[in-house]
């Protein structure tokens, strides 16, 4: 069962909403580095999935948020792009991203464009 205030209370002491980025361009601050965690599809059943993602802090629109981005099974994975700049930078605290997000149709398409020219040298693409 859902402890439906625990889940409120950790929303309000977290202080941030959720960013949950649809079609469009977006420049982003990241304002920490990601912390490990994972998000449990169908908790407490037969069928319960774990499926580990990063929890980013940052600001977009001079609002903070909370991004959450499950860890990539390809290197074109949003994932794989922020761990990509985060080799070449030494981190993502205190980076500045845009990210482009395009539909075609079935699924979003995620690009961060400052990993673009890092992917060609890393031979990335895919």
């Amino acid at each position: 069962m859902v402890d439906y205030n625990k889940e409120v209370e950790q929303a309000q002491e977290s202080g941030a909403e959720t960013f949950k980025p649809e079609t469009g361009s977006y420049k982003i601050e990241i304002l920490d580095e990601p912390i490990e965690t994972e998000f449990i599809e169908n908790e407490g059943k037969q069928d319960e999935k774990r499926i580990p993602q990063w929890k980013i802090p940052i600001k977009v629109d001079n609002i903070n948020k909370s991004w959450f981005v499950s860890k990539g099974k390809t290197l074109s994975s949003v994932q794989k792009q922020l761990a990509l700049i985060g080799k070449n930078k030494n981190g993502l605290k205190g980076e500045t991203i845009n990210l482009l997000v395009k539909y075609d149709g079935q699924r979003n398409e995620y690009t961060i464009i400052e990993a673009v020219e890092l992917q060609k040298k890393a031979k990335w693409v895919e």
